[in-house]
């Protein structure tokens, strides 16, 4: 019970850094992400409102000629290869971001190996 009211301010303590520093991770992780959000968006809509123009423009040049289907396919072919690329480069996003709450996770491998030896200076000063 001595040890408890000993560890009980500090653990506390390190309970009110803990918080601060998940508030930290979440508002840093919730800024990036806003920004890669925004940016995504309008370039999503600026290449999709291209691209529907582009296959307008193959679809109208190809239409009354023996082409036809061979256009189709090949656009259908190219959005196939773009969502496949968008797929490979968001993995190499996510593989570059770092882990989410990673300074309160730090932290507390640091605090884990700090309780350990409380705990096992405690169980040597009882023998």
């Amino acid at each position: 019970m001595s040890l408890l009211t000993k560890v009980a301010p500090v653990l506390l303590r390190h309970l009110g850094a803990y918080a601060e520093l998940l508030s930290q991770d979440l508002a840093r992780g919730r800024v990036a992400f806003a920004r890669r959000f925004g940016v995504m968006l309008v370039a999503a809509f600026g290449l999709a409102g291209a691209f529907v123009m582009v296959c307008v423009a193959i679809l109208a040049a190809s239409w009354d000629t023996i082409y036809r289907m061979t256009a189709v396919y090949s656009l259908l072919a190219f959005f196939v290869g773009i969502a496949a690329l968008a797929g490979a480069y968001a993995g190499r996003l996510q593989s570059r971001q770092p882990p989410l709450l990673e300074g309160l996770q730090r932290e507390w491998q640091l605090d884990q190996v700090l309780i350990e030896r409380v705990l096992s200076e405690n169980d040597e000063s009882r023998n």
